[in-house]
């Protein structure tokens, strides 16, 4: 098998391990874990690091094949530019869902916008927070002045719209 037929099947290994990363991600959002179960979604909290992990080393083994040879063809020149642009991608993902902030609050919902799928709830302090949420979610809110504790994950940096991750 020729060297670039192996990387392409290795890249596409790998293409699928993260299509199926965010898959299971999106599901476990919203806790349906009928279709993947949790167990499975734990232990497919590795995906980045292994990906990651593969490419480092990877890398690493064509530079060093490239200094004790003192000759790289092209290809391997190439080849270890999409390495290196597969880490620093991989690792920007890693190192943003990393930096997330999961707030828990008792609060009121004020508001439900099933247009734009948003949520104004009031939390026991006062503060107001804008909240994306699911169509599903959307429908079981009432503005009643029923409490709920939700939990909500934002990026830690903005005070952009925050997404809804559980409702109890």
């Amino acid at each position: 098998m020729e060297k670039w037929s192996k990387r392409a099947i290795v890249l596409l290994c790998g293409l699928s391990l993260w299509i199926f990363y965010f898959f299971q991600q999106e599901l476990s959002k919203y806790g349906l874990y009928t279709i993947i179960s949790y167990n499975v979604h734990e232990v497919a909290s590795v995906i980045p690091f292994l990906c990651i992990g593969t490419a480092v080393i990877w890398c690493g083994c064509l530079l060093m094949k490239a200094v004790k040879k003192k000759k790289c063809d092209g290809q391997d020149k190439v080849f270890i530019g999409i390495l290196l642009v597969i880490i620093f991608l991989l690792g920007y993902y890693v190192y943003q869902d990393a930096s997330g902030v999961s707030v828990t609050v008792v609060s009121t919902v004020e508001s439900v916008d099933m247009q734009k799928g948003e949520v104004v709830i009031r939390d026991s302090e006062g503060k107001k927070v804008t909240l994306e949420s699911p169509e599903l979610v959307n429908g079981m809110l009432e503005t009643n002045g029923a409490e709920y504790l939700i939990t909500y994950e934002w990026d830690g940096k903005t005070s952009e719209l925050q997404w809804i991750s559980l409702i109890e």
